[in-house]
C-alpha cells in the first residue's frame, strides 16, 4: 500500500480532497439526487456503502502514509531528538541526586538539633561522581549503532579530577580511578625508544591553551606522546592500542573565585 501510494500519489491526493468534499458538498447538495440520501434525510444502503468504502480507503492510505514516513525519517534528526531526551533524563537524575543530598542534610540537622548550618551542604564529591556516571550513560547512548549490541557500563569510563585552587594546587579524584593515580598522570615519562618526553592527555590538556582534547585513536595519542597507557588498556593482536580518549576542562566559580 505504501509503495502504491508513493507511485500513484495523485490518487491519494484526489481521495483526500474527495473525503473533505464528501460530507460538506456531495452528501449535502447532491445526496438526494444520486440516491445517497432518502426522503427522511438519512443515508440509503448505497449511501452507507459509498461512505464506508471512502472512509476505509482514506484510513488505509493514512496508515500507509504514516508507515512510509516512519521508514523515511532522517536518522540524524531521530538521533538528535533521542539524545536530547536522554540528556534531559540524565540531567533530571543529577538534580534528583542533589535534591536527595540536600534533604538528607536537612534531616540530619533536624534530627541532631544542629543550630549552625554547614558551610558546604551539596557534597561536591557525590555530585561529581553522579555527573560522571550520567555523562558515561549519555555517551553510551550517543555511540550506539543499529544492529550492534548496546554498550555496557564497563565499555566506557568517565573520570573526573578536581582541585580547589584557593586551597592548593593538588588534584584529587572525584570518581574511583580504574588505573593510574593522579601523580602518574601528572608526571611525564621518557621510557620510549626516542627518549621523547611523554605526558598524559590529562597533563597535556592542563598545559595547553585550550580546554578540550580528543583523540579518536589512543594509538595516535600515544604516537604523538600525549597518552600514557597502563595495564587496563586493550590492544589488538599486533599490540596497537584500542579505544578513544577525550578530556574536557571546566571551571566552577563563585564570587569570581
Amino acid at each position: 500500500m505504501a509503495n502504491y501510494q508513493q507511485k500513484h500519489w495523485i490518487v491519494y491526493l484526489l481521495l483526500g480532497r474527495l473525503s473533505v468534499a464528501w460530507y460538506s458538498l456531495i452528501l449535502t447538495y447532491l445526496g438526494t439526487n444520486i440516491g445517497l440520501i432518502n426522503g427522511n434525510n438519512k443515508l440509503t444502503v448505497f449511501g452507507w456503502l459509498c461512505t464506508s468504502v471512502l472512509a476505509i480507503l482514506v484510513f488505509l492510505f493514512e496508515i500507509a502514509n504514516k508507515y512510509k514516513q516512519s521508514l523515511n525519517k532522517d536518522a540524524p534528526e531521530i538521533s538528535a531528538y533521542a539524545l536530547l531526551n536522554n540528556l534531559r533524563e540524565e540531567t533530571d537524575n543529577i538534580c534528583k541526586a542533589k535534591l536527595s543530598t540536600l534533604l538528607n542534610v536537612i534531616h540530619s540537622i533536624k534530627k541532631t538539633n544542629q543550630i549552625a548550618f554547614p558551610t558546604i551542604i551539596s557534597n561536591p564529591l557525590n555530585q561529581l561522581d553522579e555527573i560522571a556516571k550520567r555523562m558515561a550513560s549519555s555517551l553510551r547512548f550517543l555511540l550506539r549503532e543499529d544492529g550492534m549490541p548496546p554498550w555496557q557500563v564497563d565499555d566506557l569510563y568517565v573520570s573526573i579530577a578536581y582541585q580547589f585552587p584557593l586551597e592548593s594546587d593538588n588534584w584529587f579524584w572525584a570518581t574511583e580511578e580504574h588505573g593510574m593515580s593522579l601523580q602518574d598522570l601528572l608526571t611525564p615519562k621518557t621510557n620510549n625508544p626516542d627518549q621523547v618526553e611523554t605526558v598524559s592527555t590529562f597533563k597535556y590538556l592542563l598545559s595547553s591553551k585550550g580546554n578540550t582534547k580528543f583523540y579518536n585513536s589512543k594509538a595516535d595519542a600515544e604516537k604523538d606522546h600525549k597518552y600514557l597507557s597502563d595495564d587496563l588498556d586493550e590492544r589488538d593482536s599486533s599490540g596497537k592500542l584500542l579505544g578513544s580518549i577525550a578530556c574536557y576542562e571546566d571551571f566552577v566559580k563563585k564570587g569570581n573565585q
